[in-house]
């Protein structure tokens, strides 16, 4: 979720908080050996390590911390148990159950951050979650909202209760609720309305998340141009947040949302360069059966020195989705397109496998420019380019001094990659 998970950090005071002691030499069997200390403070920072450290194997150790006598233990190790995730901390749900009724805040936030993580939207967690928007705390009531959200459509029976949110006083907990309304696909008309309206609200964060919701919702190009205004914000926290829900409405994105996308980034010459790399770097979430079109659009790009290598980062982000498209692009006509195309298979590194025997064949492109990208591109794969070392070497003798040293380093960083596989 992003930025609506903000009480991962500083949501919840002091929950996870780190020292800046150095790292012991083998941290896991440190955290589990801490957890169990009777040391308070030892147990909190070693239930907050085992989640930094994505301890699958420290999942049991940190369900019975959730029985801990103290409240930050119990906090740090819910966060730690969210971010280990389904399935190795889903046992953990039933307690987590029980704390959505304790008296400390924190306990009750930190568990709805992991039953939006690890259960199942049963009708009984619906209502719990439905049940803290009536609470005195505004971060409970954002919370709860978010885990809504999170659960999408089967969560959109609370959908009537969450409009009484909309009029929350505090603007953090207006854009839970809008952000859950978005996220379940479909809402009454009334309740589309009502999100039109914070199009106009004082709070810029709160107008953007409306014009996102409304996008998802109603898939309107006027909202999601003005996320687009957003983006260009001058204000750093608006920026930062429009960039953030950019990426996270890029993973629901679908082909029927592509061809207004395209035009937009196309066409529309009021969105600057930042703008439109944003754009294109939202693309590069899109959920993997609609890729191949974006892909395809994001190597159109390459033509585009503003936008260039935003496109290149973002089909990097694809991984292996974007190699065969990658390799078609190679045997362009266009210098320019088979220059590009070796440099985004090489931002791919160890994913871009498939595409070694073509690099090799590059090698031997007429033009120096494609020769120096592929010789480059086979060494940011590193050791799985191992098989292109023969032909590296022959290009040490090229007669272009830049494809000469391109290969003495791409045979330098596939060496040092495989001698440390070793």
């Amino acid at each position: 979720m992003g930025m609506m998970w903000l009480w991962l950090g500083a949501g919840l005071a002091g929950a996870q908080a780190q020292d800046d002691d150095p790292p012991p030499e083998n941290p896991l069997v440190t955290a589990l050996q801490d957890l169990r200390s009777d040391d308070v403070a030892a147990r909190r920072r070693a239930a907050a390590m085992l989640g930094n450290l994505a301890a699958t194997e420290a999942a049991k150790d940190l369900i019975k911390a959730l029985q801990d006598a103290d409240v930050e233990v119990r906090v740090n190790a819910t966060l730690s148990l969210a971010k280990i995730g389904k399935p190795h901390a889903k046992a953990a749900v039933p307690q987590l159950m029980t704390h959505l009724d304790h008296a400390e805040d924190n306990l009750r936030v930190a568990a709805m951050v992991g039953l939006a993580t690890l259960a199942e939207p049963t009708p009984e967690l619906i209502a719990q979650l439905q049940k803290q928007l009536r609470h005195a705390n505004p971060l409970v009531r954002q919370t709860a909202l978010v885990s809504l959200g999170r659960f999408g459509p089967p969560a959109s029976g609370a959908a009537p209760l969450i409009r009484n949110s909309l009029r929350d006083r505090h603007p953090d907990v207006r854009k839970a609720a809008i952000f859950a309304l978005g996220e379940f696909g479909q809402v009454p008309e009334v309740l589309l309305a009502d999100l039109r309206a914070f199009r106009q609200d004082k709070d810029p964060l709160v107008q953007m998340e409306a014009s996102a919701a409304l996008w998802k919702l109603a898939e309107d190009e006027a909202d999601f141009k003005a996320l687009l205004l957003h983006v260009k914000s001058r204000d750093a926290a608006v920026k930062t947040q429009a960039t953030a829900t950019m990426q996270r409405i890029g993973r629901s994105l679908t082909d029927k949302h592509l061809d207004m996308i395209q035009k937009i980034i196309k066409d529309d010459d009021q969105y600057d360069f930042a703008t439109r790399s944003q754009v294109i770097y939202m693309l590069a979430e899109i959920n993997a059966s609609h890729s191949e079109p974006v892909i395809r659009f994001l190597i159109n790009q390459f033509s585009e020195a503003g936008i260039r290598e935003s496109a290149k980062k973002a089909i990097a982000r694809m991984g292996e989705r974007a190699v065969p498209l990658l390799v078609e692009a190679l045997k362009d006509k266009n210098e320019l397109m088979r220059r590009e195309a070796a440099y985004a298979l090489g931002e791919c590194g160890p994913h871009a496998r498939a595409a070694l025997p073509h690099l090799i064949e590059g090698l031997k492109d007429k033009e120096s420019s494609v020769r120096q990208a592929c010789a480059r591109a086979l060494g940011m794969m590193g050791g799985s380019a191992r098989d292109a070392l023969e032909a590296l070497r022959q290009a040490e003798n090229d007669e272009h001094s830049l494809v000469r040293q391109r290969a003495r380093n791409a045979i330098q960083q596939i060496e040092r990659a495989t001698n440390n596989d070793d």
